[in-house]
C-alpha cells in the first residue's frame, strides 16, 4: 500500500497482513489517516480556542461523505 504507514495499534489489533492490505484505498484520498492528521482537531477541541463552538462536527475524514 503506497504511502501508509500502519501505526502500531493496527498492526496488533489485526491478526493477519492481509488484514490491513488494501485498508484505505478506498477513501477518496485513496490511503488510510495518519495519527498526525487526526490530531490538529483534537487539540482544537482540547483548548480554549473551541469554547464557541457549540455542537458542531468536525470531519477528519477524508472526504468522505457523513450520512
Amino acid at each position: 500500500m503506497q504511502g501508509y504507514d500502519p501505526s502500531p495499534m493496527i498492526i496488533n489489533y489485526t491478526s493477519t497482513k492481509f488484514a490491513i492490505n488494501g485498508f484505505g484505498d478506498s477513501s477518496w484520498l485513496g490511503r488510510a489517516s495518519q495519527p498526525a492528521e487526526h490530531a490538529p482537531a483534537y487539540v482544537f477541541l482540547a483548548s480554549p480556542e473551541s469554547s464557541f463552538a457549540v455542537g458542531e462536527v468536525i470531519n477528519v475524514n477524508g472526504a468522505a461523505n457523513v450520512p
